[in-house]
């Protein structure tokens, strides 16, 4: 099959996308499992208003996840507390690699 000069582009992009992606994220099994390696490092931190307090909750700031092809921002939210534990925060974790997002979690 021969490309039009018009398609060219395009199909150079198709080709070529599986190896950007390949270069961009791997998946490794850690400690808790399969996890998604991205080697491209967060943002910044956005600035979120934490809201006043409420009794019986505590407030989980807003973070960065990996959708597969960039970065998207997840605001905060409340989350009940439970009697007896604390709360740690979720973070990314630089590892060999990349980044390694490390869920919170009730201790």
């Amino acid at each position: 099959m021969i490309l039009s000069r018009s398609l060219f582009p395009l199909a150079a992009l198709v080709l070529a996308a599986p190896l950007y992606i390949g270069c961009t994220v791997h998946e490794t099994v850690g400690p808790r499992g399969a996890e998604v390696v991205v080697r491209e490092a967060p943002p910044a931190e956005q600035v979120e208003v934490e809201p006043a307090v409420r009794h019986g909750y505590i407030w989980v700031r807003g973070h960065w996840v990996w959708n597969g092809a960039r970065y998207v921002w997840i605001r905060g939210h409340y989350e009940g507390v439970r009697a007896g534990h604390a709360w740690v925060p979720g973070h990314w974790e630089r590892r060999p690699g990349g980044y390694v997002w490390v869920e919170g979690y009730w201790r």
